[in-house]
């Protein structure tokens, strides 16, 4: 009667460790998944940023080059 209630108590902390386990495995898989998602957003507001200063360039060189023409 006490080995069962020994391999039941065993049991018991074994599912405890899994579940902990498993816990971890998918908190590290979601810090991974938000890792990317900011990498993703960062990469994104780089080109974006790009992409606008590009655009004042060049409105500001048309602007030069049509008050120099006047």
């Amino acid at each position: 009667m006490l080995e069962k209630h020994d391999r039941e108590h065993d049991d018991e902390i074994r599912r405890a460790r899994e579940k902990r386990e498993e816990a971890a495995r998918r908190s590290q898989e979601e810090a991974r998944e938000w890792a990317e998602r900011i990498r993703q957003d960062t990469e994104r507001a780089r080109e974006q940023t790009r992409v606008e200063n590009e655009q004042r360039e060049r409105e500001r060189s048309f602007e030069h080059g049509r008050q120099r023409n006047r």
